[in-house]
């Protein structure tokens, strides 16, 4: 969706309406500046879950910019200086949100080093096959 005001800058303002601040609607380089800045952490999470390889990093970097997003839409929805339309967006990023949490702690589930036994306790004698202790 970064790609979005890239890719057709006239098709993203049609349906998602003018900014309230016009530099946002008029200035073609911050809607282009977003737009790819998005497109490039969306495309680093893919490759990620691709790569079955989540470092925490980028669960962090995705984490961070959903709830940004999300926070963003509906602050600006309730204060009426963008279309409804914007909380289908919240809507999606919650869904993401949710997503990388299942996801982060499914692969830190299966990373997980099964633990060592614990050592004999103090005053305890570990019988060795084959061999008798100084008792017997």
């Amino acid at each position: 969706m970064g790609l979005w005001p890239v890719v057709d800058r006239y098709a993203f303002l049609n349906l998602t309406g003018l900014k309230a601040n016009p530099s946002l609607g008029g200035e073609p380089y911050l809607l282009t500046l977003a737009g790819l800045l998005l497109a490039g952490i969306g495309a680093s999470m893919v490759i990620a879950a691709i790569r079955r390889d989540i470092a925490f990093e980028v669960f962090a970097i995705g984490l961070f910019t959903a709830l940004s997003l999300a926070g963003t839409d509906i602050v600006f929805v309730i204060e009426r200086s963008i279309p409804l339309l914007y909380l289908l967006d919240a809507v999606a990023e919650s869904l993401f949100v949710t997503l990388w949490v299942f996801a982060i702690r499914d692969l830190r589930r299966a990373r997980q080093i099964p633990a060592a036994p614990a050592p004999p306790a103090v005053g305890t004698t570990t019988a060795v096959p084959g061999e008798t202790d100084a008792t017997g």
